[in-house]
């Protein structure tokens, strides 16, 4: 919810910041959820021209396929 409230005050890197720790907070509970605000997040990071950050969480994707198996 804090994400979508920054995307809609134009603060692109604080909701993207968001979606990750959302990300981070689903890991265990809801691989699928956390895959998903990482994604929403990389879609931020790739509008901003922020593409290593983008890479880094996409491996950070491909580890919680490797490790749940989602």
């Amino acid at each position: 919810q804090a994400a979508q409230l920054h995307l809609q005050l134009q603060s692109k890197h604080d909701a993207a910041t968001c979606f990750v720790d959302a990300g981070n907070a689903f890991k265990k509970a809801d691989p699928q959820e956390a895959i998903n605000c990482l994604m929403r997040a990389i879609e931020i990071y790739t509008d901003m021209g922020r593409f290593t950050i983008k890479a880094k969480h996409h491996i950070s994707i491909a580890e919680i396929y490797e490790a749940e198996l989602v």
